[in-house]
Order: structure tokens, then sequence, then C-alpha cells
């Protein structure tokens, strides 16, 4: 069986958790673990959506709260509306889902490549200089932050996306946003 090659050093692979018996006791998996986008259908990014699986009573407290990983209120009654998380568009595994970073930030990865023990790595200086539509043709500056980080170990690459927001004055349809001027110097 083709089994992930990375892991939570807290929360092992054993043959005795790669079947869960029934659906309703997936809780007692091991976490997903991964460099890459999690899937909006994993756990617990799916119920920052706002969609709860269902969930055998006794696998809880879920491991995802117990460490502090995801809020205390993670499964709570209400609608998908009351329910939704501005986390779910975080697709980080739990564990490299960070705080704001700033550049210069060191990182120290262990066990992340086959050959390679330790992969070190700072982020990078420089920031790049952000102008968002402040409507009747002007444009805002924004503070840039790093938004995500992809870390591709095989390829000894890592990209960092930057971000820069500001307050909306309303809520703006798709087509409008697809139009919106923008202006970004490196």
């Amino acid at each position: 069986m083709a089994l992930p090659l990375l892991e939570d050093p807290d929360d092992l692979l054993t043959p005795e958790r790669l079947c869960s018996g029934t659906p309703e006791r997936w809780a007692l998996m091991p976490l997903p673990w991964t460099t890459g986008w999690m899937h909006v259908n994993c756990f617990p990014r799916s119920a920052f959506f706002g969609g709860i699986p269902e969930i055998d009573p006794a696998t809880l407290p879920l491991p995802e709260i117990r460490r502090g990983l995801s809020p205390q209120d993670l499964i709570r009654p209400g609608s998908v509306f009351d329910q939704f998380n501005i986390r779910a568009a975080n697709g980080a595994s739990l564990g490299l889902q960070l705080p704001y970073l700033k550049p210069e930030t060191d990182f120290l990865l262990l066990g992340f490549h086959p050959v390679v023990r330790e992969l070190r790595f700072r982020l990078p200086s420089e920031a790049p200089r952000i102008w968002i539509d402040g409507r009747n043709g002007k444009l805002v500056e924004t503070s840039p932050v790093i938004h995500s980080i992809v870390i591709e170990p095989d390829d000894a690459r890592m990209s960092v996306v930057w971000r820069g927001a500001e307050a909306a004055l309303r809520p703006y349809a798709p087509e409008e946003l697809a139009k919106m001027p923008f202006k970004v110097l490196w």
C-alpha cells in the first residue's frame, strides 16, 4: 500500500492506525501531513468551511483540538454560514500553519528529503510594493505580507506568495474583481 512520505513525528503511522473500521471513526486516523496543499475535503479545513463529517462521539475530543492545532469550538451546531472560519483559506497541514511570517525568517526542516537530512533556508529580505484599487481611478498602497510558502524539497525549490489587502468599500462581484486595477513593484 502506498503511504505518505511525510508524517507528524507526534502522530506516527502504525499498522493499527491504517484502517478505522467505520467511516465515523475517522478521527482515530493519523492527522494529514504534507508540504503541499491540503484538499478542502480534509478535516479540519472542511470544518472551517462549515462541513462537519459524521463522527463517533467516542473519538472526541479530536486530536486537532487536544493538541491546540484547531480552535475549541471547531465542531459546533449552526448553519454553514455560522460555522465558516477564514482559516478555511489556509491549505497548509496543521503543523505547518504559521502566524504571519516576516522576511528573513530562518527555517530548519528535518527529514523532509530522502537524501539530505537537514534543509535550511531563509525567507527573502525584499518584499514587493503592492497597490490595490481605491476606486475613482486611485490606487492605494498596502502593507505586503507573506501569504504562503510552498516547499518542494525534491525539486530544491521554495516559492513565496505575497499579498496586500485593504478594507473594501463594499462587497464586489467576481466580474468587478477580475477587472480591478492593481500594481506590484519588485
